[in-house]
């Protein structure tokens, strides 16, 4: 047999073991020593496959031993059903994890463009709540002293952004004969895939939002959020994107961002200055990056208006820190393949929401 399948022939000797005791009435002492016997004989097997393991490794390549140990540990622990922790370590600018311990070929996978607008928010990694001062007023200029009852009067306050996660879920399958090969490197694969989709997830949040969470979708001129309309609903002119760049106050340009959907960006490409010029440029620092009068333009499709807004300060972002794996017990057993429950957490919360600027 081979180690998985003593694995789930092990797990299931111990849940008939406590069927057995949990219920008085069914309690045999002859059934039990004789799964207690066979239980010994199951684990005894395991012993000998992992010592086969290590008596077969190549004792010159230390560090392939090392990393090989540890991916089977990580492989037996969750087959287990067991939850594991892997770290998301720098998930807002790490690229694609190098796979240099799949020794026979690297794996094939469908990668999205990093998304841009992540270099952009404010992320604050968080185990639990987490409250964040947001500034509601300014000082202001000095005065004189003598005119200091006056300033008095004013409202210099912060007030409290209170970040509560929410759990975020979703499942990876993975086949059978991946699982029981040693060159499947099944950490990297599933920490890879979990940091694209928490990265994809905390992206949608910052535009869209749902019911908990606040994204540019949901700013409006009541909360303080400036708003321009369009001339003409289904077309954009220079006055249109200029409109929106002056709606935001100068101190929140120099950082704004530009976040449009496909229509808008195709729309944009077309216009020019008064002298002709387009005014979307190419980004010289980054490649396929585009600029409107120097700040940076990213594309979502998930945004319904066309923004300009500054999101560090428009709104604060808590995720995760870890995130969890365990088997699933929900799918893919009736399929040839194993499924495996990856949770993590986020929240967006509004902040300076003047510093968000939205063309209706």
């Amino acid at each position: 047999m081979k180690l998985k399948e003593l694995l789930e022939a092990k797990n299931k000797l111990i849940d008939d073991m406590k069927t057995l005791v949990e219920v008085e009435d069914n309690f045999d002492l002859a059934k039990f020593e004789a799964k207690e016997q066979e239980l010994q004989e199951i684990q005894n097997k395991i012993e000998s496959l992992n010592k086969l393991d290590k008596l077969t490794v190549d004792n010159s390549t230390e560090k392939t031993e090392k990393v090989g140990k540890e991916n089977m540990e990580f492989k037996n622990i969750i087959l287990e059903g067991k939850e594991m922790k892997v770290e998301i370590k720098n998930a807002m600018t790490t690229t694609n994890v190098k796979m240099e311990k799949v020794a026979n070929g690297q794996h094939v996978a469908e990668k999205a463009q990093e998304n841009p607008i992540l270099a952009h928010i404010r992320q604050i990694p968080v185990n639990g709540t987490s409250i964040v001062p947001v500034q509601k007023g300014k000082l202001g200029k000095l005065v004189k002293a003598g005119e200091l009852a006056e300033i008095a009067k004013k409202d210099v306050l912060f007030d409290k952004v209170d970040l509560r996660p929410e759990k975020y879920s979703s499942i990876i399958a993975v086949s059978e004969e991946l699982m029981n090969s040693e060159a499947y490197d099944v950490e990297a694969v599933i920490t890879e895939e979990c940091r694209q989709a928490i990265n994809d997830t905390i992206a949608e949040l910052v535009v869209k939002g749902d019911d908990t969470a606040f994204g540019l979708e949901k700013a409006t001129k009541e909360m303080g959020a400036k708003e321009v309309t369009r001339k003409v609903e289904s077309a954009l002119s220079l006055d249109d994107v200029n409109s929106l760049y002056f709606a935001l106050e100068s101190k929140f340009r120099k950082n704004a961002i530009w976040v449009v959907n496909d229509a808008d960006l195709r729309l944009l490409m077309t216009l020019t200055d008064n002298q002709g010029r387009p005014i979307v440029q190419p980004d010289l620092t980054k490649e396929f990056a585009f600029t409107i009068y120097g700040r940076p333009v990213v594309e979502s499709n998930d945004a319904t208006k066309m923004y300009f807004a500054d999101m560090a300060q428009g709104m604060v972002v808590a995720t995760g820190a870890t995130a969890e794996i365990k088997k699933s017990t929900e799918s893919m057993f009736d399929t040839a393949g194993i499924a495996f429950r990856v949770t993590s957490y986020a929240d967006v919360k509004q902040a300076v929401t003047k510093a968000i600027a939205f063309m209706a």
